[in-house]
């Protein structure tokens, strides 16, 4: 976490966030809680809007990162129905199945390795 205020270019009097009842003395209190300090773009103060008190209107711009995401909460879960293993024909084909798809994978580790150590004599 870190705080933030106005430490950007702008002229004094979008400074200053605080006016003194003797009207002399002013004063930048206006600090801002972020999460990171490159999200923030502008910090500064307003005048113009008038609210009867001490304190002048302070806004902040802001740079935010949203994360896209697949929400699965309403979507069905895949069940694989696995009483169909229990038939011969279909667990003998299951199998013949998954060990071509672990050949194929084995096959590429051996590849991976072979590139590896070709990198290697090269360097």
């Amino acid at each position: 976490m870190t705080i933030s205020s106005t430490i950007y270019a702008h002229k004094n009097i979008h400074k200053y966030t605080r006016k003194s009842s003797d009207v002399s003395t002013v004063n930048q209190i206006d600090h801002i809680l972020i999460q990171n300090r490159s999200s923030i773009h502008d910090v500064r103060s307003f005048r113009v809007a008038n609210c009867n008190t001490n304190y002048y209107l302070v806004i902040a711009k802001f740079k935010f990162k949203l994360s896209i995401r697949e929400y699965t909460k309403n979507k069905m879960t895949k069940k694989f129905d696995v009483e169909w293993l229990e038939i011969e024909s279909v667990q003998e084909k299951y199998i013949e199945t998954i060990t071509k798809e672990l050949e194929k994978t084995r096959s590429l580790t051996c590849t991976v390795k072979t590139k590896w150590q070709q990198v290697q004599k090269h360097n």
